[in-house]
Formats: C-alpha cells, structure tokens, sequence
C-alpha cells in the first residue's frame, strides 16, 4: 500500500485488531482496513511516497517503524511473488537497494542469494515477531491509574511496558494513540482537549498485537453553565393578574417569577442585590420562584444567580410594587 505522506507528519502507528491506524500530527486518522490480513501474495507493505518522490518503505509499523529507502515499489512486488515466502527476504532487498541500488539482482535471488548474504536474508517476518511455534495469545492488563488533565488536553496512566494506548471516546472514535515507556507509563496528547466530561475508553495493545479489557475514565468539566435568566413575571391578584412588563408596575406583592437555566442547579433570587429565597432548577432546565415575604411598594430589580456562581451578568427583571 502506498500512501502519498510525509514521514514527518506521522503521529504513530497502532494495530487495531486487522487494521492499520496511521495518526498525523495535524489530527487526521488514516486507516487502511485488513492491513495485517495474509493473502496468496502475503502480507500487506506499507509505502510512504514524500513529496520530493522519495519512497520510504516502513518494516513493522507498529514496532520499530523503522524507514527503509527504495527507488521502487516493484521490488516488494517482486519479493511478495517468489516461491521463499516474499516477506522474509524484503529486509535484505532492502538493504541491497539502499546500498547498491540492486534492485533486479536482488529480487531475482530468490532465498536471498549466496554467500555472505545469507545473514541478512532472513531476518524474521516483521509482521510476526517473536517464535511462530508458540504465539504469544495472552491480553497485556488493562490500563490503569487513567488521569486526564485539568486542560483536558493530555491523558496518562500504566500499562504493559511497550504496549500500544489506544483512546476512543464514548462513540468510538479514536481520539489518541501513544507507547508506553520502558516502566509502563505513558503520556499522550489529545489533539482536541477534552472539557466537558466526556467519557474516553482506554486500551493496550501488546507487540504480538492482543488488546486489553477496557479502562475508563472521565474528562474534567470546566464549561461554565449559562447564567440564569428570568423569563416571566406573573401577577396573580386582582383584574390586572397575568404577565408583568419589564419596568412595569404591579399590585401583586409576591409576584411569580419563571426562569430557565442549568438543569439541577439551585438558583437564589435577589432584590435590589439582597438574597430572597431559592429555588432549584428541573430536568427540563425550568424554574419558578415566589418570594416568601410581601415585596414593599416602589422600584424592585429582580435578578436570579446560580448558587457558587461567579458574577455573571444575568439580565435582571425590574418591576414596581404598587398598591
């Protein structure tokens, strides 16, 4: 597979059951679907092809991703279709080309040629690193100690030393990748922050490619809620009963005041800056407040603030009681 990308702009590379998942710095996410399926021409070869038309062929991508240069592509063609088993002699086609720019000779050579070159003719298969008699088949322990930072911008935590971190979000989207250090920490850096408590979903994935139970952790939420605001002023005395006017004079002494504002939240009612009472908010973000005690006749200015709420500028409703 050849994709039109520079080696700089690569995040990292992480296995997902048979896929391929290429990170960019700039956020994007390339998948290439059943990379690491085996057919009748082997496995799959990742290509990188960099804006000067250099052609950088990637071994392991998920291990070393170590970068090999090639002046063609037909020489992994070449090697997949020899009757040795293409991938194993790929490294050493490799390393000739990069030397010596042989690319026929050495695709023709079968097993990797004579001589001295035998040593580097079968390096193992990148795709199935450790002994192929005895798999490794056991899932690394889920990541634990998840901690995302108070800017939401950078998750650590443990795990398997030298195991891939895979983060999704609730939807199951991939959010973030990263390695874990040689003591099994790891750190990695979200390319949006998260801030609103969202939920993220954390796996490892160890090198011969088994992936952990899920770990779970919840972002911080740092939005502040929308202030409070009143909607209604409902006078319920008299022939004049019904909604107050902003500024407007009322002969009900403990008008009805309806608001919206953060479902759950408790909201305390002020008067000309003086505490009156409180109400809380329902589900549906609705609140409703009627004062205790009788308002006293003149020029009222009615202003709700959700409790453990900084000065937010909430519109206040003004009123006059008269008699």
């Amino acid at each position: 597979m050849e994709l039109h990308v520079e080696r700089a702009d690569i995040a990292n590379y992480v296995r997902n059951g048979n896929d391929l998942v290429i990170s960019l710095h700039s956020g994007e996410v390339i998948t290439l679907k059943n990379f690491y399926v085996a057919d009748a021409q082997g496995v799959s070869q990742l290509v990188l092809s960099e804006s000067d038309g250099a052609l950088w062929w990637i071994e392991d991508p998920t291990g070393a991703a170590t970068y090999e240069s090639i002046a063609s592509t037909d020489v992994l063609l070449a090697a997949s279709g020899s009757e040795t088993g293409g991938a194993a002699v790929w490294p050493w086609v490799l390393g000739g080309l990069a030397a010596a720019g042989g690319v026929a000779i050495a695709a023709s050579s079968g097993g990797g040629g004579g001589g001295d070159d035998d040593n580097n003719s079968n390096p193992g298969n990148p795709g199935n690193p450790g002994n192929p008699n005895n798999p490794d088949t056991t899932p690394p322990d889920a990541p634990t100690g998840l901690q995302i930072s108070g800017d939401g911008k950078t998750v650590t935590g443990r795990a398997e030393p030298g195991s891939t971190i895979t983060l999704k979000d609730s939807e199951g989207n991939l959010i973030g990748t990263g390695k874990t250090n040689s003591d099994g920490t790891f750190t990695i850096e979200l390319g949006t922050p998260l801030t609103n408590g969202q939920q993220i979903v954390a796996t490892a994935t160890d090198p011969s490619g088994n992936v952990s139970q899920e770990a779970h952790a919840t972002a911080p939420d740092t939005t502040a809620p929308d202030a409070p605001e009143i909607v209604l002023v409902n006078d319920n005395v008299g022939s004049d009963a019904g909604p107050v006017g902003n500024g407007k004079p009322t002969n009900d002494a403990t008008p009805t005041l309806s608001g919206i504002g953060e479902a759950g939240a408790t909201i305390t009612v002020y008067d000309n800056g003086k505490a009156i009472g409180t109400t809380k908010v329902d589900a549906e973000g609705k609140w409703s407040f009627t004062p205790a005690t009788a308002l006293a006749e003149g020029s009222h200015t009615l202003r709700p603030r959700r409790q453990m709420q900084p000065e937010i500028p909430a519109l206040p409703q003004q009123t006059s009681r008269s008699s």
